[in-house]
């Protein structure tokens, strides 16, 4: 009897890590440096992209695109930066055809433009981005067209991340309404995934959490999405985390209460902001395994003796209006850490005695004393 489709077939949808890993030789070898002399002379990756589809997809829908596109010369990068926003808008009408048979090539056209124009393309990237967008959401019942909708973002991202990062709260504006209940859940993690690139590489990871823990306020819609968006920055491979999760969850915890003398300032929305990490605690708990978590562990534990010690110094200066700020950002920390705790009967507790030795310290004790009362 012969082996099974599922023993045979080898086909594995890829996330976004995965795939922007796939892509290191064909995006970073194959680039050509255009200097002073060529810039002008050669041919560009559009226009060659272009001419090979020609022979490849014969379609009314391609021959439609094709004749529009008559007016633009393009084979050469001058002309096709002197073109720009007649070939994107000319990309952007047919790429938004219902059915259309042309959408493998059209994506291939506006990955190999940005190839060509690199910095010069970031200009017409939210109008791209905006066109993609609409495409999940007219393909979502079309595994092969979201996959190619995903990997042209996948392509963008890594010719673009420089200058992405650079303006990364506008790009999070219109990028994050990916991040809702409105679309699907595959689609949410893949939004998550693909954000999660760009926050890794961000020089100032605390001033970033403020910006998404405040957004919270005025878009509560997207706590969950916010939690699953930390979750894949802190993700590594193999349920291991990644290197710049020891940095990061040391700020997560933190940002659970308020900074040290800056009690009185506007709060972000405590609510969400638990929601949200406690989203992502969850999520790691089911991605690690007891060895790997390990490190995250002593982290936890070391901000929870931190933060426990500051509960202490505040009660002795008897400081009325920090100290009820400080015990509940204790309780918030307790109730992460049941999280981990509660998953799979403690499957992933790495240490048993060192966590049991900060939670029977006396604050920590009385605060999950009254966690456990519902308070």
């Amino acid at each position: 009897m012969g082996r099974s489709h599922k023993e045979t077939n080898t086909y594995r949808f890829q996330n976004f890590s995965e795939r922007i890993a796939l892509m290191h030789i064909d995006v970073v070898h194959q680039i050509r440096k255009k200097t002073d002399d060529e810039v002008g002379a050669q041919s560009t990756y559009f226009g060659d992209a272009l001419a090979s589809w020609v022979d490849l997809n014969c379609t009314q829908h391609f021959v439609d695109f094709q004749q529009d596109m008559a007016q633009f010369p393009c084979t050469s990068y001058v002309q096709l930066v002197h073109h720009a926003e007649n070939i994107v808008s000319t990309l952007k009408k047919h790429l938004l055809v219902p059915g259309t048979l042309a959408l493998e090539p059209l994506l291939d056209l506006v990955v190999q433009m940005g190839r060509d124009m690199g910095p010069d393309f970031y200009a017409h990237f939210q109008e791209i981005f905006d066109i993609l967008v609409q495409l999940l959401s007219a393909n979502a019942k079309d595994p092969d067209s979201l996959e190619k909708v995903f990997c042209t973002m996948a392509y963008l991202y890594k010719f673009l991340w420089r200058y992405l990062l650079q303006d990364i709260h506008r790009v999070y504006g219109f990028f994050s309404c990916l991040l809702t209940q409105n679309y699907k859940e595959y689609i949410q993690k893949f939004a998550a995934e693909s954000f999660a690139f760009l926050m890794r590489k961000v020089k100032d990871h605390d001033a970033l959490l403020d910006f998404l823990f405040t957004d919270l306020r005025e878009n509560p819609e997207k706590t969950s999405g916010v939690g699953q968006l930390l979750f894949e920055m802190m993700k590594g491979v193999k349920q291991h985390f990644h290197t710049v999760s020891d940095k990061v969850f040391v700020s997560i915890l933190h940002k659970l209460g308020p900074k040290e003398g800056q009690v009185d300032v506007p709060q972000p929305p405590w609510p969400q902001v638990e929601e949200a990490v406690g989203h992502m605690m969850q999520a790691c708990a089911t991605y690690t395994s007891r060895d790997q978590a390990q490190h995250m562990w002593a982290t936890l534990l070391a901000v929870l003796t931190e933060v426990h010690q500051s509960c202490v110094r505040e009660g002795q200066r008897k400081e009325k209006t920090a100290q009820p700020q400080k015990t509940e950002h204790l309780c918030r920390l307790l109730r992460m850490t049941t999280v981990w705790l509660d998953h799979h009967d403690g499957s992933i507790v790495s240490n048993p005695s060192a966590v049991l030795k900060v939670l029977r310290g006396g604050r920590t004790r009385s605060a999950f004393r009254l966690l456990l009362r519902g308070n």
